[in-house]
């Protein structure tokens, strides 16, 4: 997370945070508290900010962070989960480790990306994915994006929390969401501009250009495909059945 005098800004991963706390960097300092770690405690003195994405774009930025060989995910889908079949059994080791590296291979195959997002909700490797995610009755009807907003999002919300349905999560969240301000990754200098103002940080012409301007930088150096070229009608579907809180309270769209 970063924090500013006026806010608390928790990085949500894939979702534009490393661009966000560059520009809070240089426009309105700071410090850095960890990266992706989580409030232990209700901060009400700070003005709460977490960024969201679109789910269907989500999952595509993070599988193909993994085809790079990069990231937490991909490291525990690739080693950590073989190592712990390993320890019950050297064949379904073996049977893992394929699965997992299979779908990562090429991040220019569409069939590799369906088949890693359908695999991470296959009961029998949901809980390859660790953070207890497995455990929490959200496994049940909500994706794992959606679980991680509402480990950043929702005071003492924890995987043993007991939230039955998507009408109980939606109670929940409006009875418990801590945040104040949400960054949208497709409009993340117009939204981070506003939540500033908001927080009460004095922000004058120069960097508000200087913020804008920074999107040009940030596209160019991240162009591939649209998500629609990795998505089918079954993967679409998929993510907005298990992703529908997210996509209704942010009013997010399927890829075109």
């Amino acid at each position: 997370m970063w924090i500013t005098e006026k806010l608390i800004y928790l990085q949500m991963q894939k979702t534009g945070s490393s661009h966000i706390v560059h520009l809070l960097k240089n426009y309105i300092g700071g410090k850095k508290k960890g990266v992706h770690n989580h409030l232990k405690k209700y901060n009400k003195n700070k003005f709460l900010v977490v960024s969201v994405r679109n789910p269907w774009d989500w999952y595509v930025s993070l599988w193909r962070f993994g085809c790079n060989q990069k990231g937490e995910i991909h490291r525990r889908l690739t080693q950590e989960a073989p190592e712990v079949m390993a320890k019950i059994n050297k064949n379904k080791s073996e049977k893992v480790a394929e699965k997992w590296n299979s779908v990562y291979a090429n991040p220019e195959e569409p069939e590799n990306f369906r088949n890693w997002l359908k695999l991470i909700y296959n009961p029998w490797r949901m809980k390859d994915l660790r953070e207890n995610y497995h455990k929490s009755s959200l496994s049940a009807f909500a994706g794992f994006m959606t679980y991680r907003y509402c480990k950043f999002s929702l005071k003492d919300f924890q995987p043993e929390t007991v939230i039955e349905d998507f009408s109980a999560l939606k109670a929940y969240d409006e009875k418990n969401n801590m945040i104040n301000g949400v960054i949208k990754t497709e409009s993340l200098e117009e939204d981070l501009i506003n939540v500033l103002q908001q927080a009460g940080h004095e922000i004058d012409a120069t960097i508000i250009n200087q913020i804008y301007a920074s999107k040009s930088q940030t596209k160019n150096a991240t162009k591939r495909h649209p998500s629609s070229f990795y998505y089918d009608a079954e993967t679409i579907a998929l993510v907005a059945e298990k992703d529908k809180f997210i996509i209704e309270k942010f009013s997010y769209l399927p890829p075109a």
